[in-house]
């Protein structure tokens, strides 16, 4: 009687479905608790149909009677994953393979749990092996090419979709994820035929007209973007990501309004959507109208990223060489000026034993490299890593910009220039300068790494921001209405260097239609007067350049200018000295020496105004 309801289960699970097969099993588990197969496809079933706890307790309790079971252990393991059980899942599923070398399902979940604990080379190493074990496998090479585009290594990622598609055509996951690889190689046309034939093959999915949507926009038909996004959220309309896409589009299309409902819907469906925070912020920035509104949000939005970068694992468990460095300087400055949190004491005292340990030699590599921490190391370091302490600006600041420039004289000389840049000594009035130093040199808003170089970026919407950050702003606009008047501001960033580094940014151009770059690091630190500035070069990129050619290709850059024979103007470094220059034209930070200590730390300081070249 058992054999025949088991058998009975087994063909309704084979069928795919579970809630057939679950009274059955109930019924065999009711009369022999220790039926070990009905136990086990039992927790298989509940996993099937979403009930993970259920499935969890009866796949345990079947390992119990036979703890040596490789299949159960691996469905163990795999239910454990879905529960987000990380580390116990790795556990079950390699317990499986030792158990049973050639089990595939295994080592294909391993490789799934592995991309979750961002192991990715051991996840490639996972789908390699089911590749050997059953070479016609798709979902392997699927999942090895999803990997592989987190590695940025787009080309080995396209034959890997491209091969999970060879071995099973309709597999309309993989033809999606092909469209995103594509799409990342800025092959847009080949992109948009990719998520269209998984469209095709699956025309609910909602996920496949949310890609769409976003290389549609890349291809500036931004009508249809709107379209497929609107398509995706009427087929999954909690599709968070979808109404954000769907506002950045409408954005484009100048329906502001629209945008921003857009945006706050996306909000509803998830309250700790980072990037829908970061573009209402960057849209109330741009309109430089309500300071107190834009300070809000901008810390929102820089409080959110926070919250979610200190959640994962590797930044509890490292931190970057160059960046202790800063903070234990930041950290000694802040507590000789007076202040007195535990918080900032504790890390002080955690970061002083890191730097004395790590970091001695005045020229130690291992400023490049993460510093591994323990828990008690992360705990304390990690408040001041997520503190956004800002300086008090004084108040009131009588004139931002320098009262004894002739600004009309300026704006003159700016556009007798071809093409347009120029430098301006005396930017800021002494007492904007001071507070805006002041502001740099207090505040723990330096969150963004650059570790080629090692140096630390602060954003707006990081917690850059002020009303002195801002009033700086509209007073270029109003002193200067020819160069910056009807343009918005559409960011505002600084850079803070080390001085054990002799390099900066790398050479680049800029989404914006004007940039005004300066500095606020005294000139008494600068060990060489005569660079340390900007370099500007006089050939503009090409208006049909991706974001990833201006803006990541150092190499083609350099090729570019070199076959236009482009000339450059260098600018040395001056406190107070601002260069201002269109955006489409490359530059990179010369070269520069400056002393060591806090204070002594390069400071730059950029606002970008106006739209220019493509943002994709």
């Amino acid at each position: 009687m058992l054999r025949d309801q088991f058998a009975l289960a087994m063909r309704y699970m084979q069928s795919g479905n579970p809630l057939g097969a679950q009274g059955l099993l109930e019924d065999i588990v009711a009369t022999e608790p220790a039926h070990f197969e009905a136990l086990h496809v039992l927790g298989v079933s509940y996993a099937m149909s979403g009930n993970l706890d259920k499935a969890e307790a009866l796949i345990s309790k079947a390992i119990a009677i036979k703890p040596d079971h490789a299949e159960a252990l691996g469905n163990l393991g795999k239910v454990l994953h879905n529960r987000q059980k990380l580390d116990e899942a790795i556990d079950c599923l390699d317990k499986a393979i030792r158990l049973q070398p050639q089990l595939t399902d295994a080592h294909l979940n391993r490789g799934l749990v592995l991309e979750d604990l961002n192991r990715l080379e051991e996840a490639l190493s996972s789908y390699d092996k089911v590749i050997a074990l059953k070479p016609d496998c798709a979902e392997a090479y699927m999942n090895r090419g999803i990997v592989e585009t987190r590695l940025n290594r787009l080309a080995d990622a396209l034959a890997s979709h491209d091969r999970a598609i060879a071995l099973k055509p309709d597999f309309g996951d993989a033809h999606g994820n092909r469209g995103d690889v594509l799409q990342k190689l800025n092959r847009l046309a080949d992109a948009l035929t990719s998520y269209e034939t998984a469209i095709s093959l699956r025309p609910g999915f909602a996920l496949e007209y949310n890609s769409r949507g976003g290389v549609l926009e890349k291809l500036h038909r931004h009508e249809e973007a709107v379209a497929s996004y609107g398509r995706a959220i009427a087929l999954q309309p909690d599709l968070a990501e979808a109404y954000c896409n769907r506002a950045h589009a409408l954005y484009e299309l100048n329906r502001t309004e629209e945008a921003l409902d857009d945006y706050a819907a996306a909000l509803r469906l998830d309250p700790d959507f980072a990037l829908a925070k970061n573009n209402i912020a960057s849209h109330y920035l741009g309109q430089l109208s309500d300071f107190p509104q834009i300070d809000r949000l901008c810390m929102e939005a820089a409080e959110l990223k926070l919250k979610q970068e200190y959640a994962s694992p590797q930044a509890r468990s490292s931190i970057q060489g160059f960046r202790a460095r800063h903070d234990l300087e930041q950290a000694t400055y802040l507590i000789a000026l007076g202040y007195a949190f535990e918080w900032l004491h504790q890390a002080h005292r955690r970061l002083a034993g890191i730097c004395a340990r790590h970091l001695a030699a005045p020229e130690d590599s291992a400023s490049l490299e993460a510093i591994p921490l323990s828990a008690e190391e992360a705990g304390d370091i990690n408040i001041f890593r997520r503190s956004l302490l800002r300086y008090t600006i004084a108040d009131p600041v009588e004139h931002c910009l320098n009262p004894d420039n002739d600004w009309k004289a300026i704006e003159d000389r700016y556009f007798s220039c071809a093409p347009e840049m120029i430098a301006i000594d005396d930017l800021l009035s002494q007492q904007a300068l001071r507070e805006l130093r002041n502001f740099c040199l207090v505040s723990t808003v330096w969150k963004s790494e650059y570790r080629r170089n090692q140096y630390l970026g602060a954003f707006a919407t990081s917690g850059f921001v002020s009303s002195l950050h801002l009033r700086i702003a509209l007073e270029l606009k109003r002193k200067m209405p020819r160069i910056f008047g009807e343009h918005n501001l559409e960011q505002l960033w600084a850079f803070k260097y080390d001085s054990r580094s002799r390099h900066g940014i790398n050479i680049h151009a800029d989404f914006a239609k004007v940039n005004l770059n300066f500095w606020v690091t005294p000139d008494a630190a600068n060990l060489d007067p005569e660079s340390g500035g900007l370099i500007v070069h006089d050939v503009p990129c090409p208006p049909s350049w991706g974001l990833e050619e201006y803006n990541g290709n150092e190499m083609a850059v350099r090729d570019f200018l070199e076959n236009n024979r482009s000339g450059s103007m260098r600018v040395p470094y001056r406190c107070n000295r601002a260069v201002l220059f269109n955006s489409a034209l490359f530059h990179e930070t010369d070269h520069f020496r400056f002393k060591d200590g806090y204070e002594n730390r390069r400071i730059n300081i950029t606002y970008l105004f106006g739209k220019g070249l493509k943002t994709y």
